[in-house]
């Protein structure tokens, strides 16, 4: 009976993939033709619980993760929550210094003048503790930008000089503004640091070869 249900199982996959890979479709085939545990034991997809290069969903984050580490800073969640700060701090600093909220308040605008520094410290130091708050908060609005708000509050409030100016953190600002700076930043910043640096590199070694090996003979250049 064994043998019986696998070769069912055989004959129907088969058809489950010339017709496409309708999961249901072949499900009700089965129960056509065998039972429903056998169904299941079919098309059953074993759990992962062991976190490996061999388990990422992107090669970026398995086979060359080693490769690309230099760019975990740069495009990983955590380098996103750290970009969308700086936009967030940056702004803030805008609304006051160029006098969007402030035309008549000088000593708010001196104020948040005195406290630059401190703001672009919450940036530079933003921490991987730091983004794990984010995501707990997160776990209450349910929306990742949100999170930074409230994130950046929380630190304002550790600031007496600043704290009465939260609520302008944000200010009229929607997610995909402060978004499409931040994706920017991340961009230009690994361009700046990474790539272009290897690029460099690259360029001069493969020079350098060229050069070296001007007078070598080759075979034949089946790879370009």
């Amino acid at each position: 009976m064994r043998r019986d249900a696998d070769s069912l199982a055989s004959s129907l996959n088969g058809r489950l993939q010339t017709s496409g890979g309708d999961q249901d479709r072949a499900l009700r085939l089965f129960k056509a033709h065998g039972s429903s545990t056998q169904a299941r034991r079919l098309f059953a997809t074993k759990p992962i619980t062991d976190v490996s290069p061999l388990t990422a969903i992107s090669p970026i984050d398995g086979r060359y993760a080693k490769a690309a580490h230099s760019l975990r800073p740069f495009f990983s969640e955590f380098a996103l929550m750290r970009y969308r700060v700086q936009v967030e701090l940056h702004w803030f600093k805008r609304l006051f210094t160029e006098k969007i909220v402030s035309a008549d308040d000088e000593a708010t605008l001196k104020k948040v003048e005195a406290q630059s520094a401190w703001l672009d410290s919450v940036f530079d130091n933003f921490s991987v503790a730091d983004g794990e708050r984010v995501k707990e908060i997160e776990k209450t609005t349910n929306h990742d930008v949100k999170a930074i708000e409230y994130f950046l509050k929380e630190k304002f409030d550790e600031n007496p000089e600043l704290a009465n100016l939260k609520e302008y953190l944000h200010f009229s600002c929607t997610s995909e503004d402060i978004n499409n700076l931040a994706y920017a930043l991340m961009l230009h910043s690994s361009m700046q640091e990474v790539m272009l640096p290897q690029l460099r590199d690259l360029h001069a070694n493969l020079s350098g070869l060229a050069a070296e090996l001007a007078d070598v003979p080759m075979m034949c250049r089946t790879h370009g």
